[in-house]
């Protein structure tokens, strides 16, 4: 009786809880469309996510009924838990300013300020995700898949018509048109097989869709030729499966990964290319990969010269570099890598404060109460820094915005699975 005297206490709690996080959830969706049609409009997804997190939790849950205890751990404990966790990614934004401030490149300070709505917003949502309401169902967790199913039909059955429309016509349409959307759904894809392995279906309806929607998440991203978004579907696979064995083991492989990348690229650019102008793979396929390491080549004089602090933000822009081969003066916007634009940038002291927002980020992930949550967090951090680290800029506001998004998001779906195996 007592039992049922609460549910009904709390029966309009619930009801809007539930409407509340379907509301949530439902942004994903808006997520996919913004990434085809209008990319910049993920610079505000973050900062969205945490304004309708605040009001879930301010009409889902009374104090008396919110997360106090869950799974017989403090919930206050919990929510300073998670603004500790920020640390790392506040001495980074910190960094990050006083680098624009003394940047030589007036557009600094502006490009910047974008990347930090994004860079804050997601940082609030992240730890707003600490105090979800502990009550609800399971429905609104189907959004991950679902959305992810629109932007597959939007893509396939359109053929790109909506984001051709969107980019000014088929100009485009051989290579560059389905990249953000590729990308998009290689950052979803984890976050929609573990909301699919949660439906309330028969086993073999949930393997039957997973397998539809990873095959044609894959087909869509490598029609794209999007080869950031073919990594990071690889590294996903990587990391699910070294999940399987031990997740601390492919936590420790995406730390140790990402720091022997950025503390070796600069030392081992120069002779990689140097061996790699002798092979074939130098007039082969891969010419954006090949593109990418003229760059990284020659940026690697302003490394050099300011090794400690970097030269500040956005310093590659407009000063371009001189190609090894011809000789020429040529120009990028940004070094298309974050192990690169780090070091020109933000030097050792950036170098240091990036590694330790990774080992943080990876911690949060490997805590999950379960394997499959586990797996799906570090999946999502593995394929962010997979496209980061050879496609778009550090500052780039929609990517900071997409990615998270997409790694609140993969926190959100834990912390729900968590609650519903650790009931009040």
């Amino acid at each position: 009786m007592a039992g049922t005297a609460q549910t009904q206490r709390h029966g309009p709690d619930v009801d809007r809880a539930d409407l509340a996080m379907a509301l949530v959830a439902g942004l994903l969706a808006l997520a996919a469309v913004f990434a085809i049609i209008a990319p910049q409009g993920l610079t505000w997804l973050p900062l969205v996510l945490a304004l309708a997190l605040a009001g879930a939790m301010r009409v889902g849950a009374s104090r008396s009924a919110g997360l106090d205890h869950v799974g017989g751990v403090d919930g206050r404990g919990v929510w300073l838990a998670g603004w500790t966790a920020a640390l790392p990614w506040l001495a980074f934004g910190l960094w990050a300013g006083f680098r624009a401030l003394t940047s030589p490149m007036v557009q600094a300070p502006a490009v910047l300020g974008s990347f930090a709505l994004a860079f804050a917003g997601s940082a609030i949502a992240l730890g707003l995700s600490a105090r979800i309401p502990p009550h609800g169902r399971w429905h609104w967790g189907f959004f991950p898949a679902l959305s992810l199913i629109f932007a597959l039909l939007l893509e396939l059955i359109l053929s790109g018509a909506v984001s051709l429309a969107a980019l000014g016509g088929p100009r485009l349409a051989s290579k560059w048109h389905y990249n953000r959307a590729a990308v998009m759904l290689a950052l979803l894809l984890p976050l929609a097989i573990f909301a699919i392995g949660r439906m309330p279906f028969a086993r073999a309806a949930r393997v039957g869709l997973g397998v539809i929607v990873v095959l044609a998440s894959s087909a869509v991203i490598f029609r794209s030729e999007s080869e950031s978004a073919q990594l990071a579907l690889a590294l996903i696979i990587i990391v699910q499966l070294v999940c399987r064995i031990r997740v601390a083991w492919a936590r420790w492989l995406i730390i140790l990964g990402a720091a022997a990348a950025i503390l070796l690229m600069p030392l081992v650019m120069r002779p990689l290319v140097a061996w790699l102008v002798e092979t074939p793979f130098w007039t082969g396929r891969y010419q954006s990969v090949v593109e990418r390491f003229r760059l990284w080549v020659g940026i690697m004089p302003y490394i050099e010269a300011s090794p400690w602090i970097g030269n500040g933000i956005e310093f590659v822009r407009d000063i371009g570099f001189r190609d090894f081969q011809s000789g020429r003066q040529m120009s990028h916007n940004h070094p298309h890598s974050f192990l690169m634009q780090t070091w020109v940038d933000l030097g050792l002291v950036g170098v240091v404060l990036v590694l330790w927002c990774i080992h943080a980020g990876t911690s949060a992930a490997a805590r999950a109460a379960s394997q499959p949550a586990a797996a799906m967090q570090l999946s999502v951090v593995a394929a962010v820094l997979g496209v980061w680290a050879v496609s778009h800029g550090m500052w780039q506001a929609w990517f900071v915005g997409m990615s998270g998004f997409a790694i609140v998001f993969a926190r959100l779906l834990a912390r729900r699975a968590e609650q519903e195996h650790h009931p009040r």
